[in-house]
């Protein structure tokens, strides 16, 4: 497997440009997940990298913590967060993203996947985390529709190893993190 990261584009940073990015991220993944064999899905490489049904459900759990908080009210989120100071661009992003993993950042807690190996149906085990991975897709890009361009940089989101983010910054780390997982699986398959 190439430890080469995702050659990405840097998406519009309007919110439909993040918007039509993400949609975009969420296809990615699908591909690559269907271009694998259905219990190919399920293996590890080698034992030190997640299968692709384990990066799969890393992605819907992050996907799912980014549209959950997109979906509380604004005041809410400043409440609760604060106000961000600024938002980085999207390569400023990426670049302290590869950092703090190349320091040895990875994902932990309620983030690290949980997936059975050989599940007794491999096609429709596969069938279910995909459907469960647009739906978290779908949630993520209507939740962000009721964000206005201003409130992406006034407001901020916690992020468990790059710290506190705009909610823009956050939604340029789902968009390269989102690329960075479907080349893996791609690149397993």
């Amino acid at each position: 497997m190439s430890k080469e990261w995702p050659k990405t584009q840097a998406p519009a940073p309007s919110k439909e440009g993040l918007s039509r990015a993400l949609a975009e991220t969420g296809d990615a993944m699908k591909e690559a997940a269907d271009s694998a064999d259905a219990a190919a899905f399920f293996r590890r490489s080698d034992p030190e990298t997640w299968s692709g049904a384990e990066h799969t459900v890393h992605l819907i759990k992050s996907v799912k913590a980014v549209a959950k908080g997109l979906s509380y009210p604004k005041w809410l989120v400043r409440l609760r967060f604060g106000k961000a100071k600024s938002s980085r661009t999207y390569d400023e992003l990426v670049a302290f993203y590869q950092s703090k993993l190349a320091q040895g950042g990875r994902a932990s807690g309620r983030y690290v996947p949980e997936v059975s190996p050989s599940p007794s149906d491999p096609q429709a085990a596969r069938d279910a985390i995909l459907s469960k991975w647009q739906r978290a897709v779908s949630e993520l890009v209507e939740n962000l529709d009721s964000w206005s361009e201003k409130s992406l940089d006034k407001l901020q989101f916690p992020h468990p190893l790059l710290g506190m983010l705009s909610v823009r910054e956050m939604l340029f780390f789902t968009h390269y993190h989102n690329l960075h997982h479907a080349q893996r699986v791609a690149e397993d398959s």
